[in-house]
Order: structure tokens, then C-alpha cells, then sequence
């Protein structure tokens, strides 16, 4: 007899109780990993044309027009402008101008999500990112994509105002040195 059985209970009730047990198993080890993980970015297609000087003024130009239906853009122009003040940068005209547009956005399905795990249903986000100098000459572009694994813990939002905008600051200091 099995424990489902010996608690009076149907075989509906217990291929129920076996995907809670699965889904409660999931969830514990998905809420551990969650928490010692960051959010996987990617940073692609870099092109750089010319160097970049070593001034520390920058504009910040974040396309706020598409791709912003739930905040993403806007959750991105917060978080550029937190990570470049916080890398030394000073934002402000004469220096170079970072611009930032979310050129894709995928919302994968929140029930697949939740009930294969954390593949499933995985959000991204696509950035392309253009820098350039006082005259407006492109001096280096390219492409950052955030990811939201599981959506049960971090949201993309997330990945956009933190991870991405640290890999875009990355690149710019990468490229300055």
C-alpha cells in the first residue's frame, strides 16, 4: 500500500499529490539556487570603430518609446543611470552619449514556467547599445541580452535595471582602457 492509499486517497488524489510533491520540490530547490545566482546576460556583436576617449562625461539616451508596455525601458534608463553614476561616470553633455534601445522583447509563459520549471517559458530582453563621441561619430556599439530564467524569482525588470545595465557599463570601461 502506498501512502497515498493509506490516507484514503483516490488516484487522482495522488497523481495530484505526486505534481504538488514535485512542484513543492521544485520550488525549494529553485528558491536556493535562485538566490546564489545572477541573472545570465550575454553581451554580443561588439563592434568598435574608433577608441574611446577616456573622459568620464556621459549622455545617457535610452529609447523609452517601444518595449516599455509593462516599465522595461524605463526600468532600464533607471538602472544605466544608477550603474554609470555608480561606475564614476558624470551624466551630463560634452562627454560621450550612450545609446540604449530594447530591440527585442520575449515574455515566455509564466503557467509553462511554473509547472516544467525553469526553463520554461524563459523571459529576454535584447539591448543594443551605441556609443558615441561629442560630434556624434560611432565610436562602438553593441548588443546585451538579460535573461529571466525563472520567473518565480526574477523578473525581467530585474535583469534589466541591474545585470544588463553592469554588463553596458563593463563594455564602456573595457573599451576606455
Amino acid at each position: 500500500m502506498c501512502v497515498a492509499e493509506s490516507f484514503g486517497m483516490s488516484v487522482i488524489s495522488r497523481s495530484f499529490a505526486r505534481v504538488f510533491l514535485l512542484s513543492a520540490i521544485g520550488l525549494a530547490t529553485a528558491s536556493t539556487t535562485a538566490a546564489c545566482s545572477t541573472t545570465p546576460v550575454t553581451v554580443m556583436d561588439v563592434t568598435v570603430a574608433r577608441p574611446l576617449p577616456a573622459s568620464n562625461k556621459v549622455m545617457l539616451v535610452v529609447d523609452t518609446s517601444s518595449n516599455n508596455e509593462r516599465g522595461e525601458a524605463a526600468a532600464l534608463e533607471a538602472g544605466l543611470t544608477k550603474e554609470l553614476r555608480r561606475g564614476g561616470y558624470v551624466l551630463e553633455k560634452g562627454g560621450l552619449t550612450v545609446h540604449a534601445k530594447i530591440v527585442e522583447l520575449h515574455r515566455g509563459s509564466t503557467i509553462a514556467n511554473v509547472l516544467t520549471g525553469v526553463l520554461a517559458g524563459t523571459d529576454y530582453a535584447d539591448v543594443a547599445v551605441a556609443i558615441d563621441d561629442p560630434t556624434g561619430r560611432r565610436l562602438m556599439s553593441f548588443t546585451v541580452r538579460g535573461e529571466a530564467l525563472d520567473k518565480r524569482y526574477r523578473q525581467l525588470d530585474q535583469a534589466l535595471s541591474e545585470n544588463v545595465p553592469a554588463s553596458i557599463r563593463e563594455e564602456l570601461d573595457k573599451a576606455r582602457n
